[in-house]
């Protein structure tokens, strides 16, 4: 064979092996085209859905989709689940009774549409009866309809008849159709749920990264307003300008993202319990943000026995959304708690790796760090990182046991510490032992911190350890030369 004729015939058989490679590899099998044929909704597009209606009996929902604006922010790792958000959110329109009195109807939980709408994607017929009697299959008077409303306007409705005698399996049809399909039953469970059923039970459906401000409004008066200071840490904004308890923070943006009612109270039977409510919690999260009434556990059948579990939860009542759900949180303890509560209990807003200047300021003089590659500088002298890293430890990982008046340290202090660096700077003054504590102040704040006397002894400690360190010995010029010089 002329070597061209090979080259086309090679040619042929790699575009040929190219097509079953790109092409027919994503094409399905005999037995699942097969089982594609026997759908009884043929494939639909879930984006151009605007609506379910669903039909059971003397029960009727629907259920409408809204589209979910763009998010700005990418998901935290922490906050990441491994079921992926369905891709538009839900809201239930009817039963009107359910929207709430500002005409906000109620979220729907989304991932149960999605599973819904996999289950209705997936319903396939294993037998068709050509000369049944509708009426005597009950599909005259379905017990059960779906109806898929399309954004152009278009309906496709699928109802179901009598079920089967010992099967898991009833008839349905395609409106308008005239043929009768056996299916499986399951999915008329969900058709015929009751519709408040489909209601989103988590509280917010946000990230902790989201959650740009908190305000704690007490039924007792005040108001508590925590706001994101940057993107690892928070402030008091009111009544007073303060670090805020970053740990404690923390915790209440993980409960809230978590929150979800056991069940729903819609009969206005509990009304009257929302005269103890323990206050309102306003989370603002742009569009996202909403207010939420918290009611004391109190307010609930049975909580005066209740008690609250170890972990400070309560069952209590919560209106959010113009709902009201009934759920077990640490919510009315975290109203009641006063701004000193919310107050950072730690002595320096640094971390050791953020400082790289230290002035410390004693009545036996004064000694200035520098930080200078791994190691430090004591004025001329380079010293170890150790002794250093032992004084940022005490200095940083100090926590208050209290707060007092901002002029708690008194006087003259007996220690001051600057600390500098990229992150900022900020003055830490220790006054002397008094009693069982020591008050130290941090200039900016507007409260002394308490202090166990053992941390002055620690950070007294450390400074001596930095002032007894001895010097490292100079690097040699020629450090590291190993070949001798050779003339040119």
């Amino acid at each position: 064979m002329k070597p061209r004729a090979l080259l086309i015939l090679f040619l042929l058989v790699a575009g040929l092996g190219a097509f079953i490679y790109f092409v027919e590899r994503d094409l399905p099998g005999s037995e699942e085209r097969a089982q594609r044929g026997k759908r009884v909704l043929p494939e639909f597009e879930r984006a151009e859905l605007a609506a379910l209606v669903l039909d059971g009996g003397d029960r009727r929902a629907r259920l409408e989709r809204r589209e979910r604006p763009p998010s700005g922010a990418g998901d935290e790792s922490e906050d990441a689940t491994d079921e992926a958000e369905p891709a538009a959110d839900w809201v239930l329109t009817e039963p009107e009774a359910l929207t709430a009195a500002d005409g906000t109807p109620p979220r729907v939980d989304s991932f149960a549409v999605s599973r819904f709408l996999d289950s209705l994607a997936d319903l396939s017929w294993s037998r068709r009866l050509d000369d049944a009697d509708r009426a005597a299959v009950g599909l005259d008077e379905p017990r059960a309809r779906v109806t898929l409303v399309f954004e152009d306007g278009t309906r496709r409705s699928l109802e179901f008849g009598a079920e089967i005698p010992a099967s898991t399996t009833t008839l349905a049809s395609l409106a308008g159709s005239g043929e009768v399909l056996v299916v499986e039953g399951a999915i008329v469970a969900d058709i015929t749920r009751d519709p408040g059923s489909w209601r989103d039970r988590q509280l917010l459906r946000l990230a902790r990264s989201d959650i740009d401000r908190l305000a704690l409004r007490p039924s007792a008066g005040g108001e508590i307003v925590l706001a994101r200071h940057d993107e690892n840490s928070w402030r008091l904004a009111a009544p007073v300008a303060d670090r805020a308890d970053e740990d404690r923070v923390d915790e209440l943006l993980a409960d809230l993202t978590l929150l979800s009612v056991e069940s729903f109270v819609d009969d206005g039977s509990r009304d009257a319990a929302f005269a103890a409510a323990a206050g309102d919690l306003e989370v603002d999260a742009g569009e996202d943000g909403m207010r939420l009434l918290v009611i004391g556990s109190d307010g609930v059948d049975g909580d005066a026995e209740d008690g609250g579990g170890e972990d400070g939860e309560v069952r209590h009542a919560v209106r959010f959304g113009g709902q009201t759900g009934i759920l077990r949180s640490k919510l009315p303890a975290v109203l009641l708690r006063t701004v000193d509560a919310w107050r950072s209990p730690m002595l320096s807003r640094l971390r050791p790796h953020q400082v790289d200047r230290l002035v410390v300021t004693e009545r036996v003089g004064a000694i200035e760090l520098e930080r200078d590659g791994s190691d430090w500088r004591r004025g001329d002298d380079a010293i170890s990182y150790e002794p250093v890293s032992d004084l940022l430890a005490a200095l940083t990982e100090a926590r208050s046991a209290g707060f007092s008046a901002p002029d708690g340290v008194g006087g003259e202090p007996e220690l001051t510490v600057l600390l500098a660096g990229d992150a900022g700077e900020e003055t830490l003054s220790f006054g002397p032992p008094a009693g069982d504590a020591v008050t130290a102040s941090v200039a900016g704040r507007d409260v002394a911190l308490r202090l166990q006397p053992s941390v002055l002894e620690e950070v007294r400690s450390a400074i001596a350890g930095v002032r007894a360190a001895k010097p490292l010995p100079p690097a040699s010029d020629d450090a590291g030369d190993g070949e001798p010089a050779v003339d040119p």
